[in-house]
């Protein structure tokens, strides 16, 4: 008769960890590859590149846990899961500001940039590539032998980030708010570890408190934030390709950036030379309507196809009618 395994608390709580902090950072580098497609286009290149490096950054951090000894593993977890749940969102920030800042602009290459925007996604991978060598390291001396059990529970939580995000936190939330919430989850899942192991560290569990509560401050601003780097990159993005068509236009000033499940939504006003005002609507980094074109777009795609048609009683398909324009002039 075969007995069952039995494992410990240690073991239990050790294996839960190492599924949220694997299902953490496959999320923020699947953040990273869609805000560099945003930013880069391609993206088949960016999600290659993103998985490229991260791989080879696990090596790397991995790799540096077995060339260090450390005296105390469970405290030096706590601060490699720190700096993971910071830059984690902060790398996401980063890379828009760097598209958004148009610091490329003088530049005769972007690879500079191009090459800053993809730091985040090689921190994030070391530091990812020493959680499971630490994790292992806290599991007792009779467990020591169980390092396959919990790297399948990586590939595991792996998986599952993967999945989730694709189905429910991006198309939720949005790549920022997805961000932050991913970061207080990682760093959470941490502090109930130290919480749990470490009791007569009161100035560790002050400090993270501290950061938890600093967190939910960032988690009920996330629309604000998603919306003030989505807009200003919007309005670098706008203010480039207007200004180097259009001689007349003064200035370009984005009034509201906003993300839905199907599309990045961007409203925008431009003000010429002549004094005159326009507001435009913009959908996935395409300008799609402007109050000054509107009328001679829809009226060529409305009027035309009503010649043929002499009926009081006339049915009419409207295909890519999305912004309701063509619609109401039709009306």
């Amino acid at each position: 008769m075969t007995s069952v395994p039995k494992f410990s608390k240690d073991f239990l709580l050790i294996s839960i960890l190492t599924l949220i902090v694997s299902f953490c950072s496959i999320i923020y580098e699947l953040v990273y590859s869609q805000a560099l497609t945003v930013l880069y286009g391609g993206t088949v290149a960016r999600y290659s590149i993103t998985i490229g490096l991260y791989l080879i950054s696990l090596g790397v951090g991995s790799f540096f846990t077995s060339a260090f000894k450390f005296k105390n593993t469970l405290v030096f977890f706590w601060w490699n899961e720190l700096l993971l749940s910071l830059i984690g969102p902060l790398g996401l920030v980063a890379i828009f500001l760097l598209g958004g800042a148009g610091l490329w602009a003088g530049l005769k290459s972007q690879a500079p940039v191009f090459f800053l925007s993809h730091l985040p996604i090689l921190a994030v991978g070391v530091l990812s590539g020493i959680e499971i060598p630490l994790l292992v390291g806290l599991l007792s001396a009779g467990e020591k032998d169980k390092f396959s059990k919990i790297l399948g529970l990586d590939y595991v939580g792996s998986f599952l980030g993967t999945v989730v995000y694709s189905l429910v936190l991006y198309p939720k939330l949005g790549l920022v708010a997805t961000a932050l919430w991913v970061g207080f989850l990682n760093f959470l899942s941490t502090v109930i570890t130290v919480v749990w192991r470490m009791r007569e560290w009161a100035l560790l569990k002050l400090a993270s408190a501290l950061i938890l509560i600093l967190y939910l401050a960032c988690l009920f601003f996330a629309d604000d934030f998603q919306s003030s780097l989505l807009g200003g990159y919007r309005e670098t993005q706008i203010r480039s390709e207007l200004l180097s068509h259009d001689p007349d236009i003064l200035s370009v000033r984005v009034t509201e950036a906003f993300s839905t499940p199907y599309q990045d939504v961007t409203l925008y006003e431009t003000v010429s030379k002549n004094g005159s005002v326009d507001h435009c609507l913009n959908l996935d980094s395409h300008t799609q309507v402007c109050d000054s074109t509107y009328m001679i777009y829809h009226s060529g795609l409305v009027d035309v196809p009503m010649l043929f048609e002499r009926g009081k009683d006339l049915k009419a398909l409207v295909i890519g009618g999305g912004d309701w324009i063509a619609v109401d002039y039709l009306l």
